[in-house]
């Protein structure tokens, strides 16, 4: 590595080395996307589709 943070082509090097090692560098690729792309599809199925406010003022004099 380069001494004292210089600023070189290091993370370059250190992309490229990690791409010929097969290590996932942004998360998943390949068939885990699909999966989790199914289980957020799910997570969001599940929540409100619509907020409904309160008419009541909040009471937050304490």
């Amino acid at each position: 590595m380069t001494p004292s943070g210089a600023t070189t082509v290091t993370i370059g090097t250190v992309f490229e080395a990690a791409t010929l090692l097969g290590l996932p560098l942004f998360g998943a690729e390949g068939p885990q996307l699909g999966e989790l792309a199914r289980r957020e599809r799910h997570i969001v199925a599940l929540l409100p589709q619509r907020v409904t406010h309160s008419e009541r003022p909040v009471d937050d004099d304490f």
